[in-house]
C-alpha cells in the first residue's frame, strides 16, 4: 500500500481533482476496503447460492470438491 501514492492512483483513474480519493474514501485503506467489499459482496453472495443449490442436491453434508468450487465458482 505504501508504493504508490494517492495522486498516482486518482492519475491512474484519469481523475483530474486531486482531492477526490480523500473526499469520497478518506484514506489509501479506506478505499482499499471499499474495493475488496464492491468485488467481495457480489462474489460471496454467489458462493452462498452455489452452496444452498449444491446442499439442496447432496443433503446436509457437501463433498470436498463441491467446497472447492464454491471457491472458484465467481471469477470477477
Amino acid at each position: 500500500m505504501n508504493g504508490v501514492s494517492l495522486r498516482e492512483i486518482e492519475a491512474a483513474a484519469g481523475q483530474r481533482n486531486t482531492g477526490a480519493v480523500r473526499y469520497h474514501f478518506g484514506s489509501k485503506p479506506e478505499l482499499l476496503e471499499a474495493v475488496i467489499a464492491r468485488r467481495m459482496v457480489p462474489a460471496n453472495e454467489a458462493r452462498a447460492a452455489f452452496l444452498a443449490e449444491a446442499k439442496a442436491g447432496e443433503g446436509t453434508a457437501l463433498e470436498t470438491r463441491t467446497l472447492v468450487e464454491a471457491l472458484g465458482c465467481c471469477r470477477w
